[in-house]
């Protein structure tokens, strides 16, 4: 896959804040912070559609996210 550079802008959303009430095993709290947002332009240029798994890459680590 293409390596591309992007902004990195890690938050919380309402729906993550509620859903850590119930735990953090929680399959629900797993899917929300294990999802990425991207522009539809930004998934068209590295050929990435809604679904795929994508790997962030940042100097204090990396994940996988859907």
């Amino acid at each position: 896959m293409v390596a591309k550079r992007f902004l990195l802008n890690p938050s919380r959303t309402s729906k993550q804040g509620q859903q850590i009430n119930v735990g953090k095993d929680n399959a629900e709290y797993e899917a929300i912070v294990n999802t990425l947002t991207m522009h539809a332009d930004d998934m068209q240029s590295l050929g990435v559609v809604a679904g795929d798994t994508v790997r962030v890459r940042t100097e204090f680590g990396e994940a996988e996210f859907q």
